[in-house]
């Protein structure tokens, strides 16, 4: 309503669909509410004037579940401030793993803390909490993974200093199809340091990242591809160097504020015209 009685264009942000993440990849409400949840999204999209969506497969699948025209959706990376991630050499010390966000199916936590019991696999800190908050803690008391260590949040403004004291960082392994179509806000922060990525082989990813060029890609849901990547790159210093400088050039490329924003200054343009 505001946006008709300005006659200004209506933006929708589709980064999260309500129905996909709450029915879908986290299966927090059961069938009523989900089909409730896809309402509410299905309203929001068709009082669009522009759709954005952080990939070409989460455009794909905005057109194909809820009806979206295809000359409404714009694809716009989520890429990283960086202000807040700045581009440091790693230090000289041993290689640290890092990976951070909410602890949400999507992820595949499974996979990370698995991969973390196998032998050689350099020290994972692991910082978040989440739905996943009661499983994480009954795993690393069952088992606990011999250089594994869980900091339940830090603030923001302290992301930037945590990804620089790290060799590599971790993005996601989930194998549901939610997973697949995205690009982690920590792939992006992890190449505007500069650091190399670990993350999980998939078309959202493959839209941004070249396994081997400026990142390392593993099967998803694949434990023993990860420890076997991680023990690898810890072995590798002149290895990691050179893929967190490609990661930072792709960045650069992509992921700063401009460049991220480009494809709907563009659309904006368009229908001022």
């Amino acid at each position: 309503l505001v946006a008709r009685a300005h006659r200004a264009p209506l933006v929708v942000d589709m980064m999260i669909s309500l129905s996909d993440t709450l029915a879908g990849d986290r299966a927090r409400v059961g069938g009523a509410t989900g089909r409730l949840l896809a309402g509410v999204d299905r309203t929001a999209l068709a009082l669009a004037d522009i759709v954005l969506a952080d990939t070409r497969a989460g455009a794909d699948f905005l057109a194909r579940r809820f009806g979206v025209p295809r000359d409404r959706l714009v694809v716009a990376p989520v890429g990283a401030e960086p202000g807040a991630f700045p581009c440091v050499p790693p230090d000289d010390g041993p290689c640290r793993v890092l990976w951070y966000g909410k602890l949400a199916p999507l992820h595949g936590l499974e996979v990370i803390v698995q991969a973390a019991r196998t032998p050689g696999v350099p020290p994972i800190r692991l910082v978040g909490e989440g739905q996943l908050d009661g499983w994480l803690a009954a795993e690393i008391l069952r088992d606990p993974p011999a250089s594994f260590e869980h900091v339940p949040w830090i603030p923001y403004e302290r992301l930037g200093a945590e990804v620089a004291a790290s060799a590599v960082v971790l993005g996601a392994f989930g194998t549901s199809a939610k997973a697949s179509r995205v690009v982690p806000n920590k792939v992006f922060q992890a190449m505007a340091a500069g650091r190399p990525v670990v993350t999980a082989d998939t078309p959202g990813i493959r839209e941004v990242l070249t396994d081997g060029e400026d990142c390392v890609l593993v099967p998803a849901g694949d434990p023993r591809a990860l420890a076997g990547a991680l023990i690898d790159l810890a072995a590798d210093p002149a290895r990691r160097t050179r893929l967190g400088s490609a990661a930072r050039r792709r960045y650069e490329e992509v992921g700063l504020p401009a460049a991220a924003g480009a494809p709907l200054v563009a659309a904006l343009r368009e229908r001022s015209r």
